[in-house]
């Protein structure tokens, strides 16, 4: 990771999307400043507690991946990835931020879950002036036997399904009905023009996307269904229950609710778009599971679409960020 912060730097080779090789410094991820508000945590400089970054650093046009490699990949489809800002923080973040044909646009490796979703989208948030667009691209397994391996699901809308822990205290005469045991919440809208937009993109690279009702549960294993015998979880009907609630649900994975979640609640003075893209890699029917070069190819046609919807979505130029110091204007 290149050097921002003062700190010991070494010599890293790295390889980029196309397999050449990337000889620059690289740092370590670094403890930041003394934290000065207890309420929003920054330190003197006003980084942020967990990205670590601070205003000038991240920019109004935000991808988010759970996986660093990944986010890595898709910064080497910038104008200039030589150029890119790069910044590990030692809470496991790293951001890139650089352009797409000359647009700004920031990517954020968050890790997996929905606490890890909470701290990109309010930190992006505390440290971006003007609107903000935010479009996730993550994997998922699908519910449904018509979606296939290696597609990817646009997220219409988002419900949460959390595990409720309150019934599993006194379960000793357990229910048949994994929802006794599970919370369904509400749906949420994503923002229907970057859906669209990103659904025209995919179909435009001759990619099979669907659409449909995103499941975000709050754990991998048994808020998705997942059973084993290590633990009562009381899920072996779960998905068939949702599903009967909700026949259009096309996805399941771990952060796409909080993120819409989070946008909707956004202020008027401070608003965020959102919407998710994942690319199919489980069938949860059947227990297939995708290739693994399929899956780094979907991920690479993937981060070229978002890149390219992000660029391509107008914003007011005069409440987007600008200035000496934010880092693509230094960089570009």
């Amino acid at each position: 990771i290149k050097k921002k912060m003062e700190g010991s730097t070494k010599e890293k080779k790295l390889k980029g999307v196309n397999g050449e090789e990337k000889g620059e410094k690289y740092a370590v991820p670094q403890s930041l400043g003394q934290m000065v508000d207890a309420n929003f945590p920054k330190d003197e400089e006003d980084r942020v507690y967990h990205l670590g970054v601070k205003r000038g650093q991240v920019c109004n046009r935000i991808i988010t991946v759970g996986d660093a490699v990944r986010a890595s990949m898709i910064a080497d489809l910038l104008d200039n990835p030589k150029k890119n800002f790069i910044f590990a923080s030692p809470r496991g973040f790293v951001t890139h931020t650089g352009t797409k044909n000359g647009v700004p646009i920031t990517i954020i490796a968050t890790g997996m879950g929905i606490p890890m979703m909470d701290f990109v989208v309010r930190e992006a948030r505390a440290v971006v002036d003007g609107p903000i667009l935010m479009i996730r691209l993550g994997t998922c397994g699908t519910p449904k036997q018509n979606i296939p391996l290696g597609s990817i699901v646009v997220a219409e809308s988002s419900i949460q399904v959390t595990r409720n822990v309150d019934a599993f205290l006194h379960d000793d005469k357990p229910s048949n009905k994994a929802l006794d045991y599970y919370h369904v919440s509400k749906s949420v809208p994503s923002d229907p023009q970057l859906s669209d937009t990103l659904r025209k993109n995919f179909t435009k690279r001759g990619v099979s996307v669907f659409s449909g009702i995103n499941i975000t549960g709050d754990s991998f294993y048994s808020s998705q269904g997942r059973t084993s015998n290590y633990f009562r979880d009381h899920n072996n009907s779960l998905i068939e229950e949702i599903v009967k609630l909700h026949p259009e649900a096309s996805s399941l994975e771990m952060e796409t609710f909080h993120l819409l979640h989070l946008a909707h609640c956004s202020t008027k003075e401070y608003p965020v778009r959102a919407t998710g893209a994942a690319i199919v890699l489980a069938q949860r029917i059947t227990n297939e599971f995708l290739d693994n070069n399929r899956k780094k190819e979907m991920e690479k046609i993937g981060g070229a679409t978002l890149l390219e919807t992000l660029a391509e979505t107008k914003l007011d130029d005069s409440l987007v960020m600008h200035g000496s110091h934010c880092v693509w204007e230094q960089r570009h």
